[in-house]
């Protein structure tokens, strides 16, 4: 069945799905030239397109001088998919290590003097033999190197798709080792790997473009989640993350501006929503450090929520808080009050907390605000 298939016609469908998504990935990136990632991703599959192109040209037997910087093409163009996925995290494309990797079947070349040794006759088996695994080590190292930056994303599939199909041309390289090795007269068994091809190109392409989609659905996700002016959480990135944050001993610190109204009216909406976003953006900052988080629950009203549900942790909190809003000259002077409890054991949710540091914090406007009362 093997013998039968027609190498010329898989390397074409290669080339042509190759340069198919080489264009695709391109057009992409014409369109909003942000994303360098897609430029490497388009330079990826149009080296690949090459490549295998100038597979089809060069004769595998002799000629080792030509098909060797063939194989290097090989390795470079999956190490563009990868510097492609480095710079959509915002990493820097190209590490030093990667070189190295790309450069493995080039090492590798010499090989044969390693098979001589191992009993295989030197010649151009033992040369396709040596290329064969140096471009299979250095697949297994890139598609390895996509599964390792996929592991702390919240939405793996795309990522792992493209990891695990390019990891999935080692096996086929590792068969047409065997066939070079076990029957190297017929060539049946060196062809999975052409087989294998337009399949691979097109998942791992996929796979690229599930990244993105997925990457533009999160966004819009915690968009709906966050109040638009401040960016804290509102109500409904609260209560989505409720299930996480309900625990026995975590603190709630309800958060106020005194006057607020009276900002408004004498200064203007305009430094009413300076001062709400410098608020926000310094709870934010304070309640991160401390592993916590913050949402606006109401007009100039916000919560944090913090683990250290300790009295003096929340004492630490506010005073830093108070501290970091009077930095700015350019916003009328401002202060807030503070109400503070701790989620109780046996409560699993946040409102009944919520309720009784706003209690507390009532009592600190009454008792003539700009404090904090626990």
């Amino acid at each position: 069945m093997f013998n039968a298939i027609d190498v010329a016609t898989l390397q074409l469908c290669t080339v042509i799905a190759s340069a198919a998504y080489a264009l695709v990935f391109f057009c992409l990136w014409l369109n909003r030239r942000a994303g360098r990632h897609m430029l490497h991703w388009a330079a990826a599959w149009a080296l690949y397109a090459l490549t295998i192109a100038g597979f089809a040209t060069v004769p595998l037997v002799g000629q080792s001088w030509l098909t060797q910087p063939l194989y290097v093409g090989l390795s470079l163009s999956s190490a563009l998919l990868v510097s492609g996925i480095r710079a959509f995290d915002g990493d820097a494309p190209f590490p030093p290590w990667m070189a190295g990797v790309v450069l493995v079947p080039l090492f590798m070349h010499d090989g044969p003097r390693v098979l001589a040794a191992a009993g295989v006759p030197p010649g151009w088996v033992a040369t396709r033999i040596a290329d064969t695994v140096g471009l299979a080590v250095a697949t297994a190292i890139l598609g390895w190197a996509v599964l390792m930056r996929a592991k702390d994303e919240r939405h793996l599939v795309g990522r792992r798709i493209a990891g695990f199909a390019l990891l999935a041309y080692v096996p086929g390289y590792c068969v047409a080792i065997a066939g070079l090795v076990l029957s190297p007269q017929t060539d049946f068994l060196t062809r999975i790997p052409m087989l294998l091809d337009p399949m691979l190109v097109a998942i791992i392409s996929l796979g690229l473009l599930a990244m993105v989609g997925e990457r533009a659905q999160q966004a819009l996700r915690d968009a709906a989640l966050r109040d638009p002016l401040t960016g804290a959480w509102n109500r409904g990135g609260l209560l989505a993350a409720e299930p996480r944050l309900a625990r026995a001993g975590t603190g709630i610190i309800a958060i106020d501006i005194d006057h607020f109204k009276e900002i408004n009216d004498q200064h203007g909406h305009v430094a009413g929503d300076a001062v709400l976003c410098v608020l926000a953006a310094e709870a934010m900052r304070l309640a991160a450090a401390r592993g916590g988080h913050v949402a606006r629950i109401g007009g100039d009203e916000f919560v944090a929520i913090l683990p250290d549900g300790r009295f003096a942790g929340a004492v630490e909190f506010s005073e830093a808080l108070r501290a970091a809003i009077h930095t700015s000259d350019a916003l009328p002077v401002w202060t807030i009050s503070l109400g503070a409890s701790v989620i109780a054991p046996g409560e699993t949710m946040l409102g009944a907390a919520i309720a009784r540091a706003d209690a507390t914090l009532y009592r600190a406007k009454t008792a003539g605000r700009d404090r904090l009362v626990a």
